[in-house]
This record gives C-alpha cells, sequence and structure tokens, in this order.
C-alpha cells in the first residue's frame, strides 16, 4: 500500500516540475529570471517545492494508514508504519527526479517526465503479477524499498535510488542553467 502512496504522492511532485515547463513556455519565466533571481534558484526553488510536496503526501498518507493499521488491531505498530512511509520517501524523490531531468535537459520532451510515474506503476504493481525477472523489476525505485521491521534491514538498494536521484537532479539543474529559453 505504501508502494502506491509513494507513486500518488510522486505524482504531485511531478507535476509541480511540469509546471516550471508550462510557465516558461508561457513567457511568466523571462521576467523573473530578468529581475534579481537567477535561473539556479528559480530551478532549485521548484525542485525543492516538488521535493517537500512528495514528502508531506507520503507523511500525511503514512500516518493515516498508521493509525487505521494500528486502532484495528492487525499486529501492526503505528511507529513501524510510519518509520516505513518515510522509508519509501527517496523512492518517490528518484520518479521526480527523473522528470527534473527531463525538464532541466531536454524540455521539448516534457511528456518522458511522466516515464517514472508510469514505470514505477506498471513494474511495482503489475510486475510480480506477471512474474518479471528481479533485474527488471529493481527498474522501479519502490522495489529497492526496504522491509524496516525485518530483523536485517538492508539499506544499500535505497541509498543506490538517492544517488540516481541526486544525479538526476544534477542534470536537470545543469540543463536548466546552460540552456538558451527554447520553446
Amino acid at each position: 500500500i505504501l508502494s502506491m502512496v509513494g507513486i500518488l504522492a510522486a505524482v504531485s511532485g511531478v507535476q509541480v516540475v511540469m509546471k516550471v515547463r508550462s510557465e516558461e513556455i508561457e513567457d511568466r519565466v523571462e521576467p523573473i529570471i530578468a529581475r534579481s533571481v537567477r535561473r539556479s534558484r528559480y530551478f532549485a526553488s521548484n525542485v525543492l517545492l516538488a521535493a517537500l510536496s512528495t514528502a508531506v503526501n507520503i507523511l500525511i498518507a503514512g500516518t493515516i494508514i498508521a493509525w487505521l493499521a494500528s486502532s484495528a488491531d492487525i499486529g501492526v505498530q503505528f511507529s513501524d508504519v510510519l518509520v516505513q512511509a518515510i522509508a519509501t520517501i527517496p523512492a518517490s524523490w528518484t520518479v521526480v527526479g527523473v522528470s527534473v531531468a527531463v525538464i532541466g535537459a531536454r524540455p521539448a520532451v516534457a511528456l518522458a517526465g511522466w516515464v517514472g510515474v508510469v514505470i514505477s506503476f506498471a513494474l511495482t504493481i503489475l510486475g510480480p503479477t506477471f512474474k518479471l525477472w528481479d533485474w527488471i523489476l529493481g527498474i522501479s525505485p519502490f522495489w529497492h524499498v526496504p522491509n524496516v521491521t525485518g530483523a536485517d534491514v538492508d539499506w544499500t538498494g535505497l541509498a543506490w535510488i538517492s544517488l540516481f536521484t541526486v544525479g538526476f537532479i544534477v542534470v536537470g539543474r545543469r540543463g536548466f542553467g546552460h540552456r538558451a529559453w527554447a520553446r
């Protein structure tokens, strides 16, 4: 359930990043950039808003799910569910990071920013149904979120997707900062 929440929460972050492109096309960014705000700061503020909205959505949904699960007396503790929700946040940020890279580096193919959401949904929700191989399922960042209630929690996958997220953001930022305003 929390993987699905993470995918849905990533949609809000992707929408924020996509808004950067629509604002740019409608010539609303140029007056801001022409004044005291640098391109990198404008883009970074939108990326930060995308990351925060995603995290807040996951935390709200995770808190509600944790409360429902703990009050249903099914053997799940509130803290376990909440920590699992927090562990889902980096995977959602990876999905948002894909859109950051696309909008920053290749704005002409802005629709490709939604690829992260679609692939994550297909592989996380439908992939196990079709019994896909682990290496294919591993393309989805949600596949790497560990079960935090287990005895030996392996954080390696989460560390790797966090590195990919940083890479996507660096690509997007550099691309946005260096390109000419193109429609």
